[in-house]
């Protein structure tokens, strides 16, 4: 079925469009505002709303498994336990402190591209790029231990460029070394500030003043491979996402 996500200052409107004869129906639910950015790295990324909207149209390698639901019928996330969401499957080689994980195949973005190790390795290049008015893909990544995502970043620009700390395997093969090792590895990678980013997509936003495309997705969009993509973004008054046809 096709589905309808709309957010407005006074409500999130979410419709589900069954097959053609069933009629429609629609779920409303009080927000405080729609999202201010889409750009994790950007100024307005500490803003619930902002956040509400990255989480719908962007996704993580990893995620939380399922609580079920409490007492309320809340469903909540089992915070002992991870599951694959872009990435399949994962390792860990203690010796090297290397984890590898194995990318889900065919999945495709709102673009029409296809998910690959290009766009793991364009989103820790672009969160190590420190570009952003807020960089939260690096402080998670420094925090989780990714090696070379230290403090430098800021005093030296060739320190800012990604190197054998994040390596491509194949096409659906990601390495990811550690500096040391640190259990919040894996939590990091379930936060917003870390989702996956298009990396094609990304790059058509790009110019040379703004080559990871930080107007784009303070702005006007983002490109990724979420369960949603952003069919309209009016300013503090309605965004409208569409579900990934794919």
């Amino acid at each position: 079925s096709a589905h309808r996500l709309a957010a407005t200052a006074a409500a999130l409107a979410l419709l589900a469009a069954a097959p053609p004869a069933a009629a429609q129906s629609e779920l409303l639910f009080l927000a405080e505002d729609v999202p201010a950015g889409l750009n994790y790295d950007g100024p307005a990324a500490a803003i619930p709303t902002s956040q509400t909207g990255m989480v719908n149209v962007m996704e993580p390698l990893i995620g939380y498994a399922s609580a079920g639901p409490n007492e309320e019928g809340v469903i909540l996330p089992d915070f002992s336990e991870f599951e694959g969401r872009l990435a399949e499957s994962w390792s860990f080689d203690p010796e090297t402190l290397t984890w590898t994980f194995n990318l889900r195949r065919g999945v495709i973005g709102c673009g029409g591209a296809e998910f690959t190790a290009d766009d793991v390795l364009y989103t820790f290049a672009r969160a190590k790029s420190v570009s952003g008015a807020a960089p939260i893909g690096w402080f998670l990544s420094n925090v989780g231990s990714v090696a070379n995502f230290t403090p430098a970043v800021f005093g030296d620009e060739a320190a800012r460029a990604l190197g054998d700390e994040v390596v491509k395997v194949d096409d659906y093969t990601v390495q990811i070394r550690q500096a040391e090792p640190n259990a919040l590895f894996l939590p990091v990678l379930t936060i917003f500030g870390l989702y996956m980013f298009d990396k094609e997509g990304m790059e058509a936003e790009a110019t040379a003043d703004d080559p990871w495309s930080h107007e784009f997705a303070n702005n006007r969009g983002v490109a990724s491979f979420g369960p949603y993509c952003v069919e309209s973004w009016t300013k503090d008054d309605e965004i409208v996402f569409t579900a990934n046809p794919n």
